[in-house]
């Protein structure tokens, strides 16, 4: 009796997965590739991976240009100019530092953004670097280096 209870119970469970029963979960975590050379001298990493309800973002980048650069992900998918202006709209990240020798490093916590599912979500999109440290006399800004994000 308890092998065939056993039967019954996987059988509905393979019969739920082929009606659609399951949904593939959202990927764990995310990157974004900067490559020295692509789109000026910016090379490094910034990765993505849940903590909790927020999203960490972890930052090593290098080439940059020392001082403050306004830094976010961008608002439609992939590295095209944005209409409007580059660093309205999106998800604003802190302003990312670089020391004289062109490194920058930064690490924060978003909410409301998520790696798919039904939140504000970031696959597909870029990750921007801007000369300024801040969005100024209401023109856009030059974008100096750009990667997309993806699934990792």
């Amino acid at each position: 009796m308890k092998k065939f209870i056993l039967l019954a119970a996987l059988s509905s469970a393979l019969l739920a997965g082929c009606r659609g029963g399951f949904v593939a979960p959202p990927p764990l975590r995310a990157e974004a590739v900067f490559v020295a050379g692509s789109v000026g001298k910016i090379g490094g990493l910034v990765s993505f991976s849940p903590v909790g309800n927020r999203l960490r973002v972890i930052a090593e980048l290098s080439g940059v240009p020392p001082g403050a650069h306004v830094f976010r992900i961008g608002r439609s998918a992939g590295c095209a100019a944005e209409e409007g202006g580059g660093q309205q709209g999106g998800v604003a990240l802190p302003t990312i530092v670089a020391d004289s020798s062109g490194a920058a490093r930064l690490t924060a916590y978003l909410a409301g953004v998520e790696l798919g599912g039904e939140g504000e979500n970031i696959i597909g999109r870029s990750v921007r670097v801007y000369a300024r440290p801040e969005y100024v006399d209401g023109k856009s800004d030059v974008l100096i280096a750009c990667a997309v994000i993806m699934p990792k």
